[in-house]
């Protein structure tokens, strides 16, 4: 994380842990895919972070966009190359059209 447009950098999660995707909305609601972790959520700024959706096993997110007019639904691909889509805020996952 950089408070200053990259001059310098501090740790955002308390453990260094892979991360493969970042994501922040226009609201100011930063996601981060931690490997071993799972699918993170915090508000922007604040290291305050809550475990959205966990036991990825050796998968992995690889992208991942939140809709701007309903947060909850959430779109990612994953380490299987699979389009999948969360209705519910990213706590649970299914194929896109399913």
């Amino acid at each position: 994380m950089s408070p200053d447009a990259g001059q310098r950098w501090r740790q955002a999660y308390p453990e260094p842990r892979p991360t493969s995707v970042v994501t922040i909305t226009g609201a100011g609601d930063l996601y981060a895919f931690i490997v071993g972790v799972g699918l993170m959520h915090a508000r922007d700024g604040s290291r305050d972070w809550r475990v959205l959706s966990d036991g990825w096993g050796d998968n992995y997110l690889l992208h991942l966009a939140v809709d701007p007019q309903d947060p909850e639904r959430l779109y990612a691909i994953d380490g299987q190359d699979r389009v999948l889509a969360s209705q519910d805020g990213g706590s649970s996952w299914r194929p896109l059209g399913d």
